[in-house]
């Protein structure tokens, strides 16, 4: 049913580990890095967005009178926008 030869394999390297690993003391901070210090920064990106406007025009009839007219326009405006991206040191 089981392999025997393998069990006791695996019970021998389970004990010759257990008096290795006793032995030893853990240390939370041996080889690690220093404290990671973290910042919240300000990034400003821009956005593009289209505004609208109205704009008074000057034509003229076939008679040749001026009149004006009122047109809407667009104009492409580049807004900035303020973002807050994690810094860590």
């Amino acid at each position: 049913m089981f392999n025997m030869k393998l069990l006791k394999t695996a019970l021998l390297c389970t004990a010759c580990l257990v008096p290795l690993s006793a032995g030893q003391v853990a240390q939370a901070r041996s080889y690690a890095q220093p404290p990671v210090r973290c910042v919240m920064k300000p990034v400003v990106t821009y956005q593009f967005q289209k505004r609208r406007f109205t704009h008074f025009v000057t034509r003229y009839d076939n008679f040749g009178r001026p009149y004006r007219v009122r047109q809407v326009c667009y104009k492409t405006v580049r807004v900035p926008v303020t973002t807050w991206v994690r810094v860590c040191y």
